[in-house]
């Protein structure tokens, strides 16, 4: 049985494999605003078991960065849905109007974050994704540029 548990972990891997990266600026990143009091958020959708994305996470030194990790796998909504913005931040227990939301996707990241209070930045990429008519709060080409657009907003 376990053996068998093992060949199909494996083969989910390797199927899931290069469906996502890590960004070269992430440990850095996010080592610092930890550094600055940031509390930090990662807000996923997929229909992946966590506990693979968690491996992932530890294994590229990103879990222990992470204080709070939302899957909506988890939930009865996905992004761009409002409730599973409000709930990372209820769960960061923080107002969605403190949070800032950073992601790829202009319509689940961007418009989802927008809609529930919190400010959104889209990470310029060429995904082809579908574009919103939402307006970002801010762009981005490198997660390395987010701590100084926070000083800018205030922040610390």
């Amino acid at each position: 049985m376990e053996r068998s548990c093992s060949a199909r972990w494996t083969v989910t891997r390797r199927a899931i494999a290069g469906w996502s990266s890590v960004d070269p600026d992430a440990v850095a990143t996010l080592t610092l605003l930890r550094d600055r009091g940031y509390r930090l958020g990662l807000l996923s959708n997929t229909w992946w078991a966590a506990d693979w994305h968690n491996a992932d996470l530890a294994t590229h030194g990103l879990a222990a960065l992470i204080d709070v990790i939302v899957y909506t796998s988890d939930l009865p909504h996905s992004k761009p849905h409002h409730t599973v913005f409000e709930e990372a931040a209820r769960r960061l227990d923080v107002r969605p109007d403190e949070c800032v939301m950073v992601g790829d996707r202009m319509v689940d990241d961007v418009s989802g974050a927008l809609e529930a209070g919190m400010r959104g930045i889209w990470r310029k990429n060429e995904s082809g994704f579908p574009s919103s008519i939402a307006v970002p709060s801010a762009e981005i080409t490198r997660l390395s540029e987010i701590p100084e657009l926070l000083q800018r907003w205030g922040g610390a």
